[in-house]
């Protein structure tokens, strides 16, 4: 029975196979070839090793090999590409169109300055925020965090902050700045005032003030504010906004 099995088997060779196939478990190869190392050589055949950290696809028509770079990549949804702490984005919805801008939706208790510290934890739309900073995703920051309003402007021009989070009326994210460093004075580092004239922060979308006198801060005419003088970027109300502007 033996012998008629390995006769089976060695019949299914052809004289012609191609080198590398794993030799039968008697060590036979088709005709002209030896076993070598477990695998049907030809005599005196040079073996290139392959590196031991290669990966060898052997479909023609396979995928390409992935790289450590696309291995390492985060996947499309992941917090830090959207910006926002709890992995969803309200404003500035094209990640293409607006790759360092988001706005985030977020609620908390009591009036909160804009430019704390952030805390570490994940909050954002139900979840509430121990203060605003924590629903911007880890590598981002409230825009306008030092005073600077062409962080904002760099990053998204008047009519995308108008329009930013859709047509909603009461779409409302702010931004850690306020809009003016005193009465239509707009040399930065422009402040994070808690109250009293120009405290009001910078906003963005449908639902934000636009009845204030100073309206240069950030565009020309045409910058909007969120609150009111009395609760401004350094004693923000949630209540009063849809959440916050994180800039990357």
């Amino acid at each position: 029975m033996r012998l008629a099995i390995l006769a089976a088997l060695v019949g299914c060779y052809q004289p012609n196979a191609v080198t590398g196939a794993p030799c039968d478990p008697d060590g036979a190869c088709p005709s002209g070839q030896v076993c070598t190392d477990g695998r049907c050589r030809l005599p005196g055949e040079v073996v290139v090793d392959t590196p031991p950290d290669t990966v060898v696809d052997a479909s023609v028509d396979g995928p390409p090999l992935l790289t450590d770079a696309a291995l390492d990549a985060p996947p499309p949804d992941a917090p830090d590409v959207i910006g926002c702490a709890d992995g969803t984005r309200e404003g500035f919805a094209s990640r293409a169109m607006f790759p360092a801008i988001a706005g985030c939706a977020a609620q908390w208790s009591a009036a909160k300055d804009l430019r704390a510290a952030p805390t570490g934890a994940t909050c954002g739309n139900a979840t509430p925020c121990a203060v605003p900073a924590d629903a911007c995703a880890p590598g981002w920051h409230l825009c306008g965090l030092a005073g600077d309003p062409s962080e904002l402007s760099a990053r998204a021009a008047v009519d995308a902050c108008t329009s930013a989070g859709g047509t909603s009326v009461d779409t409302a994210f702010v931004a850690a700045i306020s809009h003016c460093a005193g009465f239509c004075m707009y040399t930065p580092p422009l402040p994070c005032r808690p109250a009293m004239a120009c405290s009001e922060p910078v906003c963005c979308g449908a639902g934000c003030r636009m009845d204030n006198i100073c309206r240069s801060g950030v565009y020309l005419d045409a910058t909007n504010v969120g609150g009111v003088v009395t609760n401004g970027c350094g004693a923000m109300l949630a209540t009063d906004i849809t959440g916050v502007l994180c800039c990357r």
